[in-house]
């Protein structure tokens, strides 16, 4: 049982911890889970305060997870209520939108490095922006009074950035072994157990990736060339493998400097030719995180219209210069995807 605010408040080492959770953001309601459980004897006291402490600067843990909806006293979500846990989240992650409007994660807490793509905490993150964006993030943009408002939903939208990069090094570091391809990563992750961090077998989505195959205008499409989307079941976390079976990011090539990815398009622009055009197809091309959970039009609200207003500067020169095949023409979903494998399956969304 939870101890009382004036037990807290008796106790040097309870109120210890109760002001830094209140200095992170916390309020009462999500203090009261933190020390939901706490051990009568003392000694045990301080192993378990520690433990949670930490754990609260792991954005999305178990703990984060049940702190968030101790946030709003375990109330339903309404656009105002999931609004203020998004800005929570983004406060404790440091957003900030820098000169080239690039988000930038300069916080205390990060994402916690053994939160699978598939996790409950991603789920809910999909479900607060949902309820909090109900006619959109391009909308809610357009509405905003001042810069600082519009940096709300530019935030959120570019955020989907770090959760990719997240997500796509948690199955390298956890499922791939050396000399394997990120496919092969992609399977091990599908098959280990839900103890080991994977699917349990069951079987992410392969879904049309035509809007990852762009090419370079005035150029002819390469359909030889295929890069193929994969998806968690529960339509989120999206992975871009290209023909040889490794992720297309543009993580790989981002360049980060004292904690901050540098988003000058100029800097990007100074390498050679062939190396541009690798930096420039990786983030015309790369995943992107869904908010929606299927192609429908929340999907079209929160995932595909926001690019186009809410990008940052280096996502849009380079977009200038890129263009999607045409569906029927140019553009066909191959054999070679339309294949059962032991890992994936057809979308049916």
């Amino acid at each position: 049982m939870s101890p009382s605010l004036e037990e807290i408040n008796n106790q040097p080492h309870l109120q210890y911890y109760y002001q830094k959770l209140q200095k992170s953001g916390w309020n009462q309601g999500a203090c009261q889970v933190f020390f939901a459980d706490l051990p009568v004897n003392q000694s045990q006291q301080a192993v378990f305060l520690q433990k949670n402490y930490v754990d609260t600067y792991l954005v999305g843990s178990e703990l984060y997870l049940k702190m968030l909806a101790g946030m709003i006293n375990q109330q339903e979500l309404n656009v105002n209520n999931s609004r203020i846990l998004l800005k929570l989240i983004l406060a404790q992650l440091g957003a900030e939108i820098d000169q080239f409007e690039m988000l930038q994660l300069v916080g205390t807490h990060t994402f916690g490095e053994k939160i699978p793509p598939h996790s409950e905490f991603f789920v809910y993150l999909a479900k607060l922006v949902q309820t909090a964006f109900p006619d959109g993030l391009v909308a809610d943009y357009e509405k905003a009074t001042s810069a600082v408002e519009q940096q709300f939903p530019k935030s959120i939208h570019q955020l989907r950035m770090y959760l990719d990069r997240h997500n796509i090094a948690y199955i390298r570091n956890y499922f791939k072994t050396l000399g394997d391809s990120d496919e092969v990563a992609l399977a091990n992750y599908v098959q280990a157990t839900t103890v080991a961090g994977g699917l349990a077998g069951e079987k992410m989505i392969g879904e049309r990736g035509r809007l990852h195959n762009k090419f370079i205008k005035g150029s002819r499409f390469d359909a030889k060339k295929l890069n193929r989307k994969r998806l968690t079941p529960d339509f989120h976390a999206e992975f871009i493998l290209d023909s040889q079976g490794n992720f297309l990011t543009p993580h790989d090539f981002f360049v980060v400097e004292a904690g901050r990815i540098i988003s000058d398009p100029l800097y990007y622009q100074q390498q050679s030719a062939d190396q541009q055009l690798q930096i420039e197809a990786a983030i015309v091309n790369g995943e992107s995180f869904n908010y929606a959970n299927r192609n429908n039009n929340l999907h079209r609200l929160l995932d595909i219209q926001p690019p186009a207003v809410l990008d940052c500067q280096l996502r849009k020169t380079a977009m200038k210069k890129w263009q999607s095949p045409k569906n029927i023409s140019e553009y066909c979903w191959r054999k070679l995807d339309l294949q059962r494998k032991s890992y994936f399956k057809r979308n049916k969304l």
